[in-house]
């Protein structure tokens, strides 16, 4: 059962950034399906560095993409992939200690992903006026 599904509402109406979004989701869902199944400690020694990985080549697409754009907050927006990095790692180091709470995990991932895109990517999208589904590149 996937705890987060992808809507028309979490768009921020590029299409790539969409797309690496969904694939967040999708690694978020793996990890609570193995958390859900009790099966978590072996497959998440492998999966949280994936999600590590990938969210750190998306926030790069995302800070360039704001750049590019001259978004005014791209500072701050830098500092919360950071600090996201920063907390996927401190995950990864104390992973006994998450999974001792895996509903606590699966929820914090879930509203880390889902408030960062609701609040914060849909700023820069504002910044550049894109409109969901809008094709841009």
């Amino acid at each position: 059962m996937a705890i987060m599904n992808w809507t028309d509402s979490l768009s921020v109406g590029v299409n790539e950034i969409d797309n690496q979004h969904k694939t967040i989701i999708n690694i978020i869902n793996r990890i609570f399906e193995l958390v859900d199944s009790g099966d978590a400690r072996e497959k998440m020694t492998s999966l949280m560095p994936e999600l590590y990985w990938y969210a750190s080549e998306h926030f790069k697409d995302e800070e360039l993409f704001m750049f590019e754009t001259s978004f005014p907050g791209r500072a701050e927006h830098k500092e919360l992939h950071d600090k996201m990095l920063s907390e996927i790692q401190s995950i990864m180091e104390n992973l006994d200690h998450e999974l001792s709470n895996p509903a606590r995990l699966a929820e914090f991932l879930k509203f880390w992903l889902t408030d960062h895109i609701v609040i914060h990517d849909k700023a820069y999208a504002c910044h550049a006026e894109i409109l969901p589904g809008k094709l841009h590149k």
